[in-house]
């Protein structure tokens, strides 16, 4: 699994969608066919590298918390029903947030 704590596979990621999208210009640039792209970057399961393992133990960051709580009625069910699990809360790390909803 590669790391998105990784500055080398971001940038590697922007530039093959960046690629991709100008192949799909030269190809499809007059016809039109192709009207949207869906970025999928979603990771499965849980990232082991030792960047992530740092970040593990970090706080949860201040901007993620405060998203939270301003949208808080209207987050997905599955995101809201895991931090409703941890109790709402607005501080800790991830570890620990982890381990209160069973997800360690």
């Amino acid at each position: 699994m590669l790391t998105p704590f990784s500055n080398e596979n971001r940038d590697a990621d922007a530039r093959a969608f960046a690629g991709l999208m100008k192949h799909v210009k030269a190809v499809d640039g007059l016809k039109h066919t192709v009207i949207m792209v869906q970025v999928e970057n979603e990771i499965y399961g849980r990232d082991r590298s030792p960047l992530a393992g740092k970040a593990h133990g970090e706080p949860v960051p201040d901007a993620l918390i405060s998203y939270l709580k301003l949208h808080r009625d209207t987050l997905i069910p599955e995101l809201r029903a895991v931090w409703e699990a941890a109790g709402f809360k607005t501080s800790g790390t991830w570890k620990k947030c982890r381990q209160k909803c069973g997800r360690g």
